[in-house]
């Protein structure tokens, strides 16, 4: 005959040589799971409700725009397909502009969210971060306008 029990340490231990006696055979089980350590391993706000560091990546070519806002993401990106489909507004956006001037489809409802961040102070050295990561280390058309060149990131980035 066997018992599944709680492994509770000495307690288990010698409550299981008592039941042995009795001819049952014990089976232990742990009763902290990952289901208790993260009760919730999935963000369910959506990602355009959020604020913090985004890519956009130009459908037609390699180009990419690195951007940070304190709003919703869906805010800003509102505003670059307003810039885009005004064609007045390029000033309001970069990455509206290079897709105006080249001919490019405008799709920034696929952007991503890079990271989420209310501070200010680390949402702007995480895009510093992105924008030096996409430009020096993968080689991509970064479509920012302004670059940090010699900023706190870029230190790390010269060693």
């Amino acid at each position: 005959k066997w018992i599944r029990l709680p492994y509770l340490g000495q307690f288990t231990a010698g409550l299981s040589k008592i039941l042995m006696t009795y001819n049952f055979r014990t089976v232990f089980y742990n009763t902290t799971t990952l289901r208790h350590l993260f009760p919730f391993p999935k963000d369910s706000s959506p990602k355009f409700s959020k604020s913090g560091v985004y890519k956009l990546n130009c459908p037609d070519c390699t180009s990419v725009y690195i951007g940070e806002t304190s709003r919703s993401l869906g805010v800003r990106l509102e505003e670059h397909q307003t810039a885009y489909n005004s064609n007045l507004q390029t000033k309001k956006s970069t990455f509206a502009e290079h897709c105006l001037s080249s001919g490019h489809r405008c799709d920034v409802w696929s952007a991503e969210l890079l990271h989420k961040e209310s501070g200010y102070y680390k949402r702007k050295a995480l895009e510093e971060y992105e924008i030096l990561t996409h430009k020096q280390l993968l080689g991509d058309n970064v479509l920012n306008k302004v670059l940090p060149e010699s900023g706190f990131v870029n230190h790390f980035f010269s060693n």
